[in-house]
């Protein structure tokens, strides 16, 4: 019934408000017998009369009065959840859910969230973090409104803002590869059964690569540390746990500064998109609307 009468309630209460039919017509930019006709349905499908015709406009019944008591709470509601979003847009207040992984968030988001929050501080913002696959999963759902991932493809059903590319690499202490022995390309499988390597788990696309190029290369790895966060994967290289497979963006500091080298394996990784992705259908809220402005300044692309 609600769905039936719902698009009759802004007629009636137009016509009780200003108590004639002929000027909530005008007021309503639709003809006169229209209004009548969404009158006399409404009271149909409600089983009453609302209005008692006089000769100079119409009266409410007792009937008509609570309808309308209860349809202009519920306008008015309306009307002020709209003037709160409004409001919200204009001075930048709301929540902002992102989804990202550690690393990431060290590297790229924390510059755009330092812009975002000193431009609007009254912004609430929540980050879960977690694997890119992860926060792909978790925004389809809606559960995030903005995912920063890398090595994801986003479908036709969302924006991405692309950040650049990642370029992996291994590392270790100097120290550590130098315990291992002289690398060569002859001696590159006694090589890695002495090595530990620090990777991420399973699931990810680089561990994967790497998994295939042993096996083309016969080496069985003897040893191997699997941690879920890249930033741990990072941690254990610095401290001389073994070989890490790394982002060389990461690291540029202590590549810099000689506190960890490139162990040159010989397998060469295509880069990795790192990108900001959305729901093209996601409702926006006042956040998302004003975060998106900036990644739009920022990165192109509205």
């Amino acid at each position: 019934m609600l769905e039936q009468n719902l698009p009759l309630y802004r007629v009636f209460y137009t016509v009780a408000s200003l108590g004639n039919i002929s000027t909530a017509a005008e007021r309503l930019f639709i003809s006169q017998p229209a209004v009548s006709q969404t009158i006399h349905k409404l009271e149909k499908n409600i089983g009453c009369a609302l209005f008692v015709r006089k000769p100079r406009g119409v009266e409410l019944t007792a009937a008509g009065k609570v309808l309308y008591d209860h349809v202009e709470t519920a306008l008015n509601v309306l009307n002020q959840a709209e003037t709160s979003i409004s409001r919200g847009i204009k001075d930048g207040r709301g929540v902002l859910r992102i989804g990202t992984n550690i690393a990431l968030c060290k590297r790229y988001l924390l510059p755009y969230l330092h812009m975002f929050l000193d431009t609007y501080p009254s912004m609430r913002i929540y980050l879960s973090f977690a694997s890119s696959e992860k926060n792909m999963v978790v925004l389809t759902k809606h559960k995030i409104d903005v995912a920063l991932v890398q090595n994801e493809t986003a479908d036709a059903t969302m924006t991405t803002y692309s950040l650049g590319f990642l370029h992996i690499m291994f590392a270790s202490r100097p120290s550590y590869y130098k315990s291992l022995g002289k690398l060569t390309p002859e001696n590159l499988k006694a090589f890695l059964q002495k090595a530990t390597l620090v990777l991420l788990q399973e699931q990810d696309s680089v561990h994967k690569a790497l998994k295939r190029f042993l096996v083309q290369k016969n080496i069985k790895v003897k040893n191997s540390l699997e941690l879920n966060f890249l930033d741990l994967v990072i941690d254990f290289t610095r401290l001389g746990m073994g070989i890490g497979c790394v982002n060389r963006e990461f690291i540029e500091e202590d590549l810099a500064e000689g506190k960890l080298v490139e162990v040159p394996l010989g397998l060469e990784f295509d880069p990795v998109p790192v990108d900001f992705v959305r729901l093209n259908d996601n409702p926006s809220n006042p956040a998302m609307i004003k975060f998106r402005e900036l990644l739009a300044q920022k990165l192109g692309k509205e």
